[in-house]
């Protein structure tokens, strides 16, 4: 998922099942330290998990999704990559394009 804060990668893991929770991963640190701020029932972030997302965390099912709906709710950029370029910064703003 491609936010203005940031990329995700939202999935429900075997362990999440029972938990009622969803794995959050991200590539860069700085992303999932984004959504941490609309996600405050996070577990917090580790680091090297041990795949090709080093960065994940798990949060209650309902609250990533009230997270999630947070940020749609906020949405007011007429463009995308400007509105990354903005909040993150040129050189991600280029990433996300290229993406």
């Amino acid at each position: 998922m491609l936010t203005t804060i940031g990329a995700f990668s939202i999935l429900k893991k075997p362990s999440d099942r029972d938990a009622g929770t969803l794995t959050v991963r991200a590539r860069v640190r700085a992303d999932p330290e984004a959504l941490a701020r609309h996600l405050p029932e996070t577990g917090g972030i580790a680091d090297g998990v041990g795949t090709d997302y080093p960065f994940g965390m798990l949060a209650p099912r309902a609250a990533v999704a009230r997270a999630l709906a947070g940020l749609a709710e906020g949405i007011g950029d007429r463009d995308f990559k400007d509105a990354v370029g903005a909040r993150r910064g040129p050189a991600r703003a280029a990433v996300f394009g290229a993406v």
